[in-house]
């Protein structure tokens, strides 16, 4: 990255949160962190990126270059008004969730090409009694309840000028990981900053935190081309905008380093 890059903090803050990076079918987990294709999504809907376009395509290739840091931002329990920061009795950890959902017209994952054009051909007309019997099918989906993240980007002023404009003022929806995922509070903090303090210094404001607080204190994944753990989370397209489903996505691994409170590298990031 160049001494010139500078920094957009992100507050990833809502009741549930979910970020899938190799979830599909029947069971849709979620990792403990925001991915990085959750996050280029969320801007991606709020700069309005039909999937598909040359527009996609071009900006995904800018926002890719963009480096990205998630800060592990805990909750305070309800009624307590100036926590410590050292009492960890007084502060939530994220925790998984599992719900029970049922789903109609699902594609399997050994479904043939007649088998999953014959679902999509139904999934536009309502449920008929016969289908109701044979076609729901259970799912698990998992969320993030008690979380609550920073992000902050490095990257070109004006990319991430760009970024910052579209979340003040997003052509669609944003979400945190899924459409039922929504944001609590505003995810643009302020920005862009040229120093990564500055960006820290307005995230801890934006989430409450005891101004004296380092980023050094919280548990941070971090972006390295040495990172102990690799996701397949760097989007090149999202598909296109004939199908909300898997068809014509593209991802590209990127490796991350956890680091938890001490400084010291987390062995595992997929627990």
């Amino acid at each position: 990255m160049s001494s010139s890059d500078h920094f957009l903090p992100l507050l990833l803050d809502g009741p549930f949160q979910s970020w899938g990076h190799d979830s599909r079918f029947m069971r849709r987990t979620t990792s403990l962190y925001p991915t990085k294709s959750g996050v280029i999504g969320l801007i991606a809907a709020a700069m309005g990126l039909a999937k598909g376009s040359n527009e996609e395509e071009q900006s995904l290739r800018q926002l890719n270059e963009l480096q990205m840091t998630v800060i592990v931002l805990p909750r305070p329990k309800p009624g307590l008004r100036e926590p410590r920061l050292d009492a960890a009795e007084q502060w939530l950890e994220p925790r998984r969730l599992e719900d029970y959902h049922t789903v109609a017209f699902t594609r399997e994952a050994n479904a043939e090409p007649a088998r999953i054009a014959k679902l999509e051909a139904k999934c536009i007309k309502p449920i008929s009694p016969t289908d109701r019997a044979s076609e729901i099918k259970p799912t698990h989906r998992q969320y993030l309840v008690d979380a609550r993240f920073g992000v902050v980007l490095q990257g070109k002023e004006q990319v991430l000028n760009n970024v910052a404009a579209a979340l003040q003022n997003p052509c669609w929806g944003v979400w945190l990981g899924r459409k039922n995922c929504i944001p609590a509070k505003p995810v643009f903090v302020g920005g862009p900053f040229e120093h990564a303090e500055e960006a820290w210094h307005a995230l801890r404001g934006k989430a409450g935190l005891p101004p004296q607080c380092l980023q050094e204190q919280f548990t941070q994944v971090v972006e390295a081309v040495d990172g102990t753990e690799s996701f397949n989370d760097q989007p090149i397209s999202f598909g296109n905008g004939q199908s909300s489903g898997p068809e014509g996505r593209k991802f590209l691994p990127r490796r991350v380093k956890v680091m938890p409170k001490s400084g010291v590298e987390h062995p595992s990031t997929s627990t």
